[in-house]
């Protein structure tokens, strides 16, 4: 007999350093080469510069600044993963983050949570969460926020 399955979740596993960030597959439009990147003049140090996609160009930002890490050097392995505009924005307003490697897709049923009190993410307004997958950790950001630096 079948068990009930919980809430099913497709996500994508995105590596960055040491840690995962986790994020539905339903808001990444693609995952790419990095490539030629354009700086942007006066932007942040969590801002890579620009990437050309589809005729676009997309900010590129390293999540791991935003966590008060070092930022990654880009090398061979690393991956851009474009986020699609979310729900209330403008159709073309595209954002990309930094991956160290290959994102992976997964599938989950269900998602355990962590305390956010005390995490040392818990104070930080581009994570929205903390979990656990299986034996992995992994943090979930908080898009929304993201995409108003970008697109005021």
């Amino acid at each position: 007999m079948n068990q009930p399955v919980g809430q099913r979740v497709h996500i994508l596993q995105i590596p960055i350093r040491s840690m995962m960030v986790v994020v539905p597959i339903s808001n990444t439009a693609e995952v790419t080469n990095v490539g030629e990147l354009v700086s942007i003049p006066c932007s942040p140090a969590w801002v890579q510069g620009a990437v050309a996609w589809r005729g676009r160009a997309i900010p590129l930002f390293a999540f791991e600044s935003l966590l008060g890490k070092p930022i990654s050097p880009i090398s061979s392995r690393s991956k851009v993963v474009i986020f699609n505009p979310l729900t209330g924005r403008k159709d073309w307003e595209f954002f990309g983050m930094l991956a160290t490697s290959e994102p992976h897709p997964g599938v989950v049923d269900n998602i355990e949570p962590l305390t956010m009190a005390t995490s040392e993410f818990a104070s930080n307004p581009y994570v929205a969460a903390e979990i656990r997958l299986q034996a992995k950790r992994g943090l979930i950001p908080n898009l929304d926020t993201l995409a108003r630096v970008f697109y005021l």
